[in-house]
């Protein structure tokens, strides 16, 4: 029994994926178009460099992110309103709780630039105006906002909610956190060294508790956005394999303590930032909760949509 509602839940989850690639294909064709036609027609020329976030990129990555928004609303819509269960978008404070996960992803990107820093895995070997590169980092931002909106209310919202409730928050936060890694399976750089699958997991937690702990998507839809936007377009990085225009432009290290390829994500020094987080947002959200409230099940913990 347990084993089929695995099968049910995983198999829901696949089948918004696909839902969020045909509209994806769809979306593509008329975006494509336009591109081209501002290209002159050139097709090469807007499909070179696809682990470079260029212009092209960023529409493309914005197509997608609005084809899984799309896809999880019809899912929800069609399967999963009526039980019940909520994906998490409505909060009250949801303005505030943006804010909160905001700031904190740019306190722990921080961090981890400045540890990998300190222990000379990367040299910032010159900086630049964010000036002259706006129209760059404004479209980034738009990107970096689609894309936190998008994978967290896949993740976070659908994944989690089918699995907590047919099972439990905790069997939610690790099938979420293992969804959201997989999803990522395809970026460059991805198994060079174990570390990005290990760092995806564990900020795959960390947003998972958050979205416990505080009912709802928006803490960690902030610290989504700004943990990538800061990490590629103002320390330097690659963002989960992906390149961009940045104030600071680092000579990065080979080796386990730079990430690589893959960008901070890709570190040690990133494992331990996020292990960090996650014990603080666990041992936060227990205490604040008495035992009589603490989720078991996913019959035990509703939250209001």
């Amino acid at each position: 029994m347990i084993w089929t509602k695995w099968g049910i839940s995983l198999g829901k989850a696949a089948m918004c994926i696909a839902v969020a690639f045909f509209i994806a294909a769809v979306l593509m064709i008329p975006a494509g178009v336009v591109l081209m036609a501002l290209n002159g027609g050139d097709l090469n020329g807007i499909m070179e460099e696809a682990d470079e976030l260029n212009a092209t990129n960023i529409v493309f990555g914005i197509v997608q992110a609005v084809a899984f928004i799309t896809a999880v609303i019809l899912m929800y819509t069609a399967f999963e309103r009526k039980k019940g269960w909520p994906l998490g978008w409505k909060e009250k404070k949801l303005a505030s709780n943006f804010i909160v996960g905001s700031s904190a992803g740019i306190i722990l990107i921080t961090c981890s630039f400045l540890l990998i820093w300190v222990y000379r895995g990367i040299a910032v070997t010159e900086s630049v105006p964010i000036t002259s590169f706006l129209n760059h980092f404004l479209g980034c931002m738009l990107l970096f906002l689609f894309v936190a909106v998008s994978e967290e209310l896949f993740s976070r919202g659908y994944v989690y909610g089918l699995l907590k409730q047919q099972f439990s928050a905790r069997a939610a936060a690790i099938g979420s956190a293992l969804v959201f890694t997989i999803l990522h399976s395809l970026n460059p750089g991805m198994f060079e060294q174990p570390f990005p699958v290990i760092n995806l997991f564990l900020v795959g937690i960390l947003f998972a508790l958050c979205r416990e702990f505080t009912g709802g998507l928006w803490v960690p839809i902030g610290l989504h956005f700004t943990w990538n936007l800061f990490q590629g377009n103002i320390y330097g990085f690659a963002v989960s394999g992906t390149t961009g225009q940045s104030m600071m432009i680092l000579d990065v290290q080979e080796g386990l303590l730079a990430g690589g390829t893959f960008g901070a994500e890709g570190s040690f020094m990133t494992t331990v930032v996020l292990a960090a987080a996650a014990a603080v947002v666990w041992i936060a959200g227990t205490s604040a909760r008495t035992p009589q409230t603490l989720p078991i099940s996913a019959s035990s913990d509703r939250i209001d949509q």
